[in-house]
């Protein structure tokens, strides 16, 4: 349905993605054939300078203006498709396209799909970026985890992952919510023994009397946090099953049984 699109979306995709990361200030390179590749670099001076400078100039007869929205809301009734901002200051019309999972938004239907699957694999998304700790014993079935050490939303996820370990490996990137302490922000960005950081993730005990790492710098959690950002993500946990299928927020009944249903 939208191979006659492909070329032209793969385009919307790079100048869309690369305004929105140029714009939050992240050093993420967008690939000449239309695909991303997120590389979160360390701020060194190893900026992507050509990219930057090429990106700069296929976009600058581009002018860009943020509308004041959260998210876009997509309603239908019958056969009729409302685009509208969540607080209703702003009407949308067509063509909707998701320039990601690469398909236009024309119904209900295809809302819900856009909203509910999230294609890392085809965006380049690169987790190791991000210095993950990873869990789990079958690489075939990877799932991608945000979770925050204190959140207890997360908590009740990370207490399923042990019966879960033969089935997936997890990559967990940990972020903080507003109400995270320092010295856990700290210890989970900086900790260089990641075997211990796991155990301390997982076990979810005393985290008051964790150590604040010395000579700490925030620029992974700055990271993880800008990559949480331009994926639009806003709950945690946010879970990325093999499939693609995206979950966030708590799950009532558990994750065994989504995660079970979403491998590949």
């Amino acid at each position: 349905m939208f191979s006659r699109k492909s070329a032209a979306i793969k385009q919307m995709a790079k100048a869309t993605l690369g305004a929105l990361i140029l714009a939050a200030g992240a050093n993420a390179v967008a690939a000449v054939d239309g695909t991303v590749r997120t590389e979160v670099r360390k701020h060194t001076g190893d900026i992507p300078k050509e990219e930057i400078k090429k990106f700069l100039e296929e976009t600058k007869d581009i002018r860009s203006q943020a509308l004041p929205m959260n998210q876009f809301i997509v309603s239908q009734r019958g056969n009729t498709v409302l685009f509208v901002s969540d607080n209703g200051r702003y009407k949308f019309t067509g063509p909707v396209i998701d320039t990601w999972n690469k398909i236009e938004i024309n119904n209900f239907n295809d809302a819900m799909f856009s909203a509910e699957n999230l294609p890392l694999k085809e965006m380049g998304f690169n987790a190791e970026m991000l210095n993950p700790l990873r869990f789990g014993d079958n690489p075939s079935q990877p799932v991608v985890v945000f979770v925050s050490p204190d959140d207890l939303q997360s908590r009740r996820l990370l207490s399923e992952l042990p019966t879960l370990k033969k089935s997936f490996e997890f990559t967990i990137i940990v972020v903080p919510t507003p109400q995270t302490p320092f010295n856990l922000m700290a210890y989970f960005a900086c900790n260089k023994d990641q075997d211990t950081a796991l155990a301390r993730l997982l076990d979810g005990k005393n985290f008051e009397h964790l150590p604040t790492p010395k000579g700490c710098s925030v620029e992974t959690l700055s990271n993880r946090l800008l990559s949480y950002r331009i994926l639009g993500l806003n709950q945690l946990p946010s879970v990325i099953t093999p499939t693609g299928r995206l979950s966030t927020g708590d799950r009532p009944d558990g994750w065994t049984q989504f995660l079970m249903e979403n491998m590949q």
